[in-house]
């Protein structure tokens, strides 16, 4: 009977605020619309790896004879269904 209560009963839940989850700086040498691309590129992939938790997150893919893989070595492909 006792197991059925905390069943029933909610469990308090404690959120956190973490500052800068969804922003990242990246410096840029100059202001050349190349340069921004890419530090824009950078600065999503940081974000990404911070909301996931996986430093793979933001890994580059490419596409190969099998349909698309990581740009990581050791890594299988992703096969489209």
């Amino acid at each position: 009977m006792t197991l059925i209560i905390f069943w029933v009963l909610p469990l308090p839940v404690f959120a956190m605020r973490v500052p800068g989850l969804y922003t990242a700086e990246v410096p840029v040498p100059d202001q050349s619309e190349k340069n921004r691309d890419e530090a824009v590129q950078t600065a999503l992939r940081m974000v990404l790896v911070k909301l996931t938790g996986d430093r793979f997150a933001g890994a580059p893919v490419r596409r190969c004879a099998g349909g698309l893989a990581t740009g990581l070595p050791g890594t299988a492909p992703i096969l489209p269904r």
